[in-house]
């Protein structure tokens, strides 16, 4: 089996300065690299650093004071909101109160001459919060069951609410047995309202 020939000193010189030379070659070219990216990346840098220093330096106790004046606003928007749907809601049940009132007397074939409701009163009993409302009203008919009837039909409406105070006037009998006047009704009563009849 053929040898391969050995090379002599000199070319083993020659290869290893070569071989030297191509590294020191290499190793230049990525050094050079390395620093035209540094070079690249240093002013970058120094412009991050001077924004973060732009921020820092920022004075915020002006920012602060507008937040906390917008959160103060912003509460009491919130604060105006819940009074303006209570108030709406008791509007709304002050309405439905007169409306139904108008609708018993009509099917009752009576006439109501005049009805007061008033503001609520916020009552709790037993941990069940209630609305109260006092109702006031005056009516008329043509003969005394019309008024009974009302009577019993906002009873039956209002099965919860309490009657203070009743009255009724009948017509008189005047001579030849004519009826003299008409039947007529004041009524005071209390009405309750709860969460549950709202929902």
């Amino acid at each position: 089996m053929a040898r391969l020939p050995t090379p002599n000193s000199a070319v083993r010189w020659i290869l290893t300065i070569g071989v030297t030379a191509a590294l020191l070659g290499g190793g230049y070219y990525y050094h050079d690299q390395l620093k035209d990216e540094q070079a690249e990346l240093l002013p970058a840098i120094a412009q991050a650093q001077q924004t973060v220093d732009n921020f820092r330096n920022i004075d915020t106790a002006q920012y602060e004071s507008e937040i906390s004046d917008l959160e103060s606003r912003l509460k009491s928007a919130e604060m105006r909101r819940l009074v303006v749907e209570q108030k709406l809601r008791e509007h709304t049940h002050s309405i439905e109160i007169e409306e139904v009132l108008y609708e018993r007397a009509g099917e009752a074939m009576a006439t109501l001459h005049e009805v007061t409701c008033s503001n609520p009163e916020a009552k709790e009993v037993g941990g069940v919060r209630f609305e109260v409302y006092h109702i006031g009203l005056s009516a008329g008919s043509e003969v005394p069951p019309q008024l009974i009837n009302y009577v019993q039909k906002l009873s039956a409406t209002f099965p919860d609410a309490t009657i203070d105070h009743l009255e009724m006037n009948w017509p008189t009998v005047g001579e030849g047995g004519a009826l003299s006047g008409g039947s007529s009704l004041s009524l005071q009563m209390t009405v309750y309202y709860t969460s549950e009849q709202e929902s």
